[in-house]
């Protein structure tokens, strides 16, 4: 099997070339070169710059592998999500548009011999989606990174900033700390403070569960775009998203539950490197209760500036754990 980075590579094109790909080199690309290796997997590729007044559209390739006992348990249509965040907030959803709505009801409920025994069936092909219209993406300066999620599976992250010659991509007001969901601890950077974002929750749990923690470790650098400077004191913040996918669904695959983590130090921004450095414990059942009322199983991701993390998968039963 090859090496998926190498199906990165092929996908990877120059800015501008983006923009001139048709439907039908698209479809030469994907059978001419990305069918031709065997892998599991998924990886994208986007133009690093996008300038707003020329283009109208936010083109993103995704090449994809997978047998066919995945796509009979997950279809891709209905199971791959994009993720962007940007400084001015997180879009999560489709990548493409459906036009319509589906009853897979019944289709889900029928396994022929055919389904079981695709796991012998292989896929592998290339797509292009124009995010700008699936996600509505707001068109003015922002520096997006990009991840696809199949439901298990993760693609790599890209970057891609949206400019506008005649405006500087921090002209906003930054200056207005938003509501706090948890606090942090903000050091000063060590050599030993190493970057990280982990999360942890209950494999299992109940309706009937008085509560649900959810740990996330944060070790991450401050920004100057997340600060508010009042007296000898500055307000840091940090923006994280928890994502909560369910399998095969049209409507509201993906629910999510958004936290603004807060921190104040006397230490000067510029002058020392800031870090938030804590463990904050957040209880599900009090900010998504609505999550959990049926059995369910969610695979579940936490958002970042430049990354995603997970998948931790959490299955609601309506008895009791012991």
């Amino acid at each position: 099997m090859v090496a998926i980075d190498k199906i990165k590579e092929i996908i990877s094109l120059k800015d501008n070339e983006y923009f001139q790909l048709s439907d039908g080199d698209v479809e030469d690309l994907s059978w001419s070169q990305v069918s031709e290796y065997d892998f599991e997997g998924i990886r994208i590729s986007a133009p690093c710059k996008v300038d707003i007044n020329k283009q109208n559209s936010l083109p993103v390739l995704q090449a994809i592998g997978y047998n066919g006992s995945r796509n009979s348990l997950l279809k891709e249509s209905r199971n791959v999500i994009a993720v962007m965040y940007g400084r001015n907030g997180i879009l999560v959803g489709p990548p493409s548009i459906k036009t319509k709505m589906i009853d897979y009801s019944k289709h889900d409920a029928i396994q022929t011999d055919n389904t079981i025994k695709s796991e012998n069936v292989s896929f592998s092909g290339c797509k292009k989606f124009d995010l700008k219209k699936s996600l509505n993406v707001p068109w003015k300066p922002d520096i997006y990174h990009i991840t696809f999620i199949y439901y298990d599976w993760i693609s790599n992250t890209i970057k891609t900033e949206l400019f506008n010659e005649k405006t500087d991509i921090n002209d906003k007001n930054k200056n207005r700390p938003p509501k706090s969901d948890a606090e942090a601890v903000i050091k000063e950077l060590m050599d030993n403070n190493k970057p990280k974002l982990q999360f942890t929750m209950p494999e299992k749990v109940s309706i009937r569960d008085k509560e649900i923690p959810c740990k996330i470790s944060i070790t991450e650098p401050v920004s100057a775009d997340c600060m508010s400077t009042d007296s000898d004191i500055t307000i840091f913040w940090k923006n994280l998203s928890l994502l909560f996918l369910r399998k095969n669904q049209d409507q509201k695959s993906v629910l999510r539950y958004d936290i603004t983590i807060t921190g104040t130090s006397e230490l000067k921004y510029g002058t020392q490197k800031l870090i938030f450095d804590d463990e904050i414990v957040i209880d599900l059942m009090k900010v998504v209760p609505s999550y959990f009322t049926k059995s369910e199983v969610y695979c579940c991701y936490l958002v970042s500036f430049e990354k995603v993390v997970g998948p931790q998968i959490i299955e609601i039963s309506e008895k009791q754990e012991k």
